[in-house]
């Protein structure tokens, strides 16, 4: 195999494909870079962890035709330290690989593609279209909420309902619950056109946000199979595995009855909880809480820790009793960082249910996080 490249496309294109790379080494070939020649003028490039996967067809000059597969932390290191220049890409018969520009040469070994494992297909299933400036902010407003690890798999991605022309998302971690939905122009096939659900890997919305933009005009094709899904972003193809099982009935769990309601600035909230995080986000074996006090029209934060403590005070609109509330300060900011309103309503009814975020007046937006406090010492 035999293959020249233009710098800045290859560069660009090993950058994405790093993020489906396997850090674990179990199978040798998920560590690499799967380079596949389709012509003398294009090639595919994949990276698969056997969880999520991307793979992307660039233009190249193709003196010789193979497919091998290339370490691809040790690939990219080296394409980064070239000249930028056409970079020659060559494996001979013993598997072993020179990279060449200008005067710089290096040679490493590479595999055979048949080592590569097979990436999932979706030839058939429910496709559908949905603005990509759509799918940007509803991963944004529950990634955070996913599950980083849980004995329940289903609680480590995203659910996603699409009933007609109404698509939301939620995201749950047993300590707090994200809710978005937006109407939009879903472009779906036959097959797509009954509602559906699905549950993505978080780990693969991150990667997949990298490259939508707040585009309205341009869109991610979306087509769910039986186990596998696939996202097309204009020149990339993102492949992942569903997570499997019956999603909790997330309705439950958003209190109706609270009786207390706050109205406050979203930014001057998150500056004042940014400053307590300074205590409470300390390195140490126990986090500690931040105390809201909701008193009349001030809303007094304070924290305490061996290194010191915070006191401050946010101008508020309330309804209904006095209340003191604890919560886990990160948790919190999490959530309001991806608010983008200008007020916030906060509702509660006593110091150990769950508080409910959501917009004060902007019925543009639509979405809701639910927090769980935590007991004062």
């Amino acid at each position: 195999m035999k293959i020249i490249f233009e710098k800045n496309i290859l560069n660009t294109v090993l950058n994405a494909a790093m993020s489906a790379v396997s850090t674990k080494n179990i199978i040798p070939a998920t560590s690499g870079i799967l380079i596949t020649t389709l012509n003398s003028e294009k090639v595919t490039i994949t990276a698969y962890d056997l969880e999520k996967g991307i793979t992307t067809t660039v233009p190249a000059t193709v003196l010789e035709e193979g497919e091998y597969v290339i370490n691809a932390i040790r690939l990219n290191q080296i394409i980064k330290t070239l000249p930028d220049a056409q970079i020659t890409i060559e494996v001979d018969d013993k598997c072993m690989t020179k990279i060449t520009s200008g005067k710089s040469e290096f040679s490493m070994p590479a595999l055979p593609g048949s080592d590569f494992p097979s990436t999932p297909t979706v030839d058939t299933g429910k496709e559908l279209a949905v603005p990509q400036s759509v799918m940007r902010s509803m991963i944004s407003r529950t990634i955070f909420a996913v599950a980083q690890t849980d004995q329940r798999p289903i609680y480590c991605g995203v659910y996603f309902e699409v009933k007609g022309s109404k698509i939301a998302a939620v995201s749950c971690d047993s300590f707090r619950l994200a809710y978005t939905e937006q109407e939009c122009d879903i472009k779906k096939n036959e097959e797509a056109l009954q509602d559906m659900s699905f549950i993505v890997p978080g780990k693969t919305l991150i990667e997949l946000m990298k490259f939508l933009n707040d585009s309205e005009d341009m869109v991610v094709n979306i087509r769910i199979g039986g186990k596998h899904a696939l996202f097309n972003v204009e020149n990339f193809t993102f492949f992942t595995r569903l997570l499997e099982g019956q999603y909790i009935e997330y309705n439950r769990y958003i209190p109706k009855d609270n009786n207390i309601f706050v109205t406050v600035n979203t930014d001057e909230l998150t500056d004042s909880l940014e400053r307590a995080a300074l205590i409470t986000e300390e390195k140490a074996q126990v986090r500690n809480f931040v105390k809201c006090n909701f008193n009349d029209n001030t809303l007094v934060i304070t924290a305490n820790a061996v290194s010191g403590n915070v006191y401050d005070e946010v101008a508020i609109e309330k309804t209904g009793d006095d209340l003191e509330i604890a919560f886990t300060c990160r948790y919190l900011l999490d959530a309001l960082r991806v608010c983008n309103v200008e007020n916030i309503k906060l509702s509660m009814s006593g110091p150990l249910r769950a508080m409910v975020i959501e917009p004060a007046n902007d019925e543009k937006e639509r979405f809701l996080f639910v927090t769980l406090p935590t007991r004062m010492k």
